[in-house]
Formats: structure tokens, C-alpha cells, sequence
């Protein structure tokens, strides 16, 4: 039956809209399980880079650099997922300023932040801080040199692989304290305390022989000696020589030291090893064996080197008198068997050249701290006859300059 339109118009209209508000009130509640709480253990930075160049500027939380982010054409980039509270950033404007910068990061929200590079069109004051250009110079030990060693600034982006000599750039970092590691095949990785401060600064890494690695040190695939020297396979480290094939002027190799024995054996030759006083010629001569610690023949079985004592009429080239444990006694400029720890080493000052081996005026040659490049240890010299350390001539110093150096230094002990 039909109802007539005043009874429709009749009916309860309460009951359509209640109707309506619990379904809609009943869906809501079906549904909330699905919706997301915010996360208030994290937030994001939203970041304005100006006057940067954007396509080598990063931004990354510090000791995170996995989460590094570039900014894009306009300067702008994000950190997402950062843990709310205090989280130091490093902001580099891919060119010269690097700053390590704190921020507040709040729990689901955004933070919002602009800094100024170089390039920006701002007061000094509020652009990002000078970086510090880091340079390291991996030195192996042994007189090996280091090719292709990979060098990491720990917690950072800058990470260096190629380089000549073993100097490599490692790049631009914010200033404060870092650590390096330096990893080269054939020695076992090496870490150095670092602190960075505007402009370029160089930092020594030294690595020893790994042992037990099938390959060590100089032996290493595609390992180097310095200087000269020749590699060992057998302990991964540089000697003067192997055999008499690698002495010149007829000088012969010491099997022992690896040492170049002057011309007409060892019983007479200053450098020659030795353990006993006879074995270094005419006692009335001055000639003794001088030992660690200052023992003589009643340590038969310690080994040391001839020298003689200031009773000579006078030392042969090369050899100047220096005071010793047993007597004042002529030794070589160039220091004999500690020769192998220092002359030709990497440097970058000339107080590393000679501090342990006694080389007589050593210094750095050829460094330059600026651009990077280690120089090597050597010393003056009038003619090869003062160069006593085989393979070495008396050359003109290149790098002599009259009103920086002294006189002494015009020519140089460098291998031909």
C-alpha cells in the first residue's frame, strides 16, 4: 500500500542522520588501527644552501656519512629520519668553507635552516666557516713507497685513493680533530690523530710490513723501494743491497747488514760489519768495533760497525768526528747501517732527517708543505766521494735557493 506524502513527510528524520553518524563514527573506529602515529623520535631538516656550488657541496650528519645528501639546482636538499635533539651537521660548500654546525632537531617536524657559501652575496660573518684542506702523506716502513694508498678521514666523506708518492689529497673538512686511516696492500692499516684548521695542512701516516699477508711491504704487488734501494721479498723491506751486483765501484754487499762494504773487503773498511775489534785493521790505527751500548770485544757475539778513533791521522771522504761511547770517532755523513731508517725516508721538515741515525747535516729535500708533495732526507755533499752509501752521487741541488739555504747545501746525495 502506498503511503500518502503527508505521512512520509511524517516520519522520524532523526533517525536517517543518527544512522548516518554511527556508521561514519563506526568506520572511523575500524579504521584507526591503520592510521600512523607520528614519530616523535625523529624529524627532518629541510636545508637552503646560497651561494655554494651545489654540485659537489654536501650535507651530512657527522659520523654518518652514509646519509649524505647534495643539494639540488636551487640550493635546497633534506635530511629525513634524523633522531630528535641535539645532531651535529657538516655542511661543505663544495669548494673552500666546511662548518660543523648543531642543530635542534624536533620529533615530527621539520626543521627549516639556510647557510651561505662562498659565493653568497653576504656580511663574511654568516657564511660558512674556511675549511681545512687535508693532505696525507703515507710513509711506509722499510724505505718503501707508498703507491696507491687509500687514505679515510673516519666519520667523514673524504676518502682518497690516487696520489703520487704516497701523498694524496684527501680533501676540504670542517675544522676540529679527526683520525686517519691509511690502508696500503702489503702493510697493515695505520691510524693518526689529526687537527684540521683553515688552509692546507699535511699529515704523516706511517705503515709497517703486514706480516703473515702472502705478499708484505715493498713485495706487495706493485711495490716500491725509495731511493734506489731494493726490495726483499723475503721481509718486505729496503736494503742497500741483495749482493755485489747492487754495489758500484767495486764495493761488495754485506750478507748481514745488506750494507754496500767499501773497496778492498771488510777487514778494513769503515761501515763493515763487524764482532771484534780486529776485524777493522790496525788497532795503532784508531780502528775499533763499535757496538750498541758502547761494548767491545768482551761482547764477542754483538754485532756493530767498523769505525776509527779520533788517534787516525784523518778520516776517509765522507766520514766526519762525532763523540761515541768508547772515544771521539770518525763516522759517515750519512750515518752506515741506520742509513736504511731514515736517508731517503719521506718528509716535510727537516728535523725528521737524521734524529735517530746521527746523519751528519741531514735535511729535507725537495718538500713543498703547500701543495702537498713529501720531499726525502739527504745531505750535503762536495763530490760522490762524500755520498758513502753505494748507488748515491753528488748532484746539483735543483731546489737550491742562495738566500734561504746555507752555502752547504747547493749539492746533494741523491740516487743516479
Amino acid at each position: 500500500m502506498t503511503m500518502p506524502a503527508a505521512s512520509r513527510d511524517a516520519r522520524p528524520r532523526g533517525r536517517g542522520l543518527a544512522g548516518a553518524v554511527a556508521a561514519l563514527a563506526a568506520l572511523a573506529l575500524a579504521g584507526c588501527g591503520e592510521l600512523e602515529s607520528p614519530d616523535l623520535a625523529r624529524g627532518n631538516l629541510a636545508g637552503l644552501l646560497v651561494g655554494g656550488n651545489n654540485a659537489l657541496a654536501e650535507v651530512y650528519p657527522l659520523g654518518r656519512p652514509d646519509l649524505v645528501v647534495r643539494p639540488d639546482g636551487d640550493g635546497r636538499f633534506e635530511l629525513q629520519g634524523l633522531p630528535a635533539g641535539e645532531v651535529t651537521l657538516v655542511v661543505y660548500d663544495g669548494d673552500l668553507r666546511a662548518e660543523q654546525t648543531v642543530v635542534q632537531v624536533r620529533g615530527a617536524e621539520r626543521e627549516r635552516r639556510t647557510w651561505y657559501g662562498g659565493a653568497a652575496a653576504v656580511p663574511e660573518a654568516q657564511k660558512i666557516a674556511l675549511g681545512g684542506r687535508v693532505v696525507a702523506a703515507v710513509l711506509p716502513a722499510g724505505g718503501g713507497v707508498a703507491v696507491a694508498p687509500r687514505v679515510t678521514a673516519v666519520g667523514t666523506t673524504r676518502r682518497a685513493i690516487t696520489g703520487t708518492g704516497g701523498t694524496v689529497v684527501v680533501g676540504v673538512l670542517a675544522a676540529g680533530d679527526y683520525q686517519l686511516t691509511a690502508e696500503l696492500d702489503g702493510y697493515g692499516p695505520a691510524t693518526s690523530d689529526i687537527t684540521v684548521a683553515p688552509g692546507t695542512s699535511v699529515h704523516e701516516v706511517a705503515v709497517s710490513p703486514a706480516p703473515g699477508a702472502p705478499a708484505i711491504g715493498c713485495a706487495a704487488s706493485g711495490g716500491q723501494c725509495r731511493n734506489g734501494l731494493v726490495c726483499d721479498g723475503a721481509d718486505g723491506a729496503c736494503y742497500q743491497c741483495l749482493g755485489d751486483g747492487d754495489c758500484t765501484g767495486g764495493a761488495t754487499c754485506d750478507p748481514a747488514a745488506r750494507f754496500c762494504n767499501a773497496p778492498g773487503g771488510a777487514a778494513a773498511a769503515i761501515c763493515s760489519a763487524c764482532t771484534a775489534d780486529a776485524q777493522c785493521g790496525d788497532p795503532a790505527a784508531g780502528a775499533f768495533c763499535e757496538k750498541p751500548g758502547g761494548a767491545g770485544d768482551e761482547a764477542p757475539g754483538v754485532a756493530g760497525y767498523c769505525t776509527r778513533s779520533e788517534a787516525a791521522a784523518s778520516g776517509p771522504a765522507g766520514f766526519a768526528l762525532r763523540d761515541g761511547l768508547r772515544a771521539r770517532r770518525w763516522v759517515a755523513v750519512l750515518g752506515c747501517g741506520e742509513y736504511f731508517e731514515e736517508f731517503g725516508e719521506g718528509c716535510f721538515e727537516d728535523g725528521t732527517c737524521g734524529a735517530a741515525s746521527g746523519i751528519s747535516g741531514g735535511f729535507c729535500h725537495l718538500a713543498d708543505r703547500e701543495a702537498g708533495r713529501a720531499g726525502a732526507c739527504t745531505a750535503p755533499c762536495v763530490s760522490s766521494a762524500d755520498c758513502v752509501v753505494g748507488g748515491l752521487t753528488c748532484q746539483d741541488n735543483r731546489a737550491f735557493d742562495p738566500v734561504r739555504d746555507p752555502p752547504a747545501r747547493a749539492r746533494v746525495c741523491m740516487a743516479q
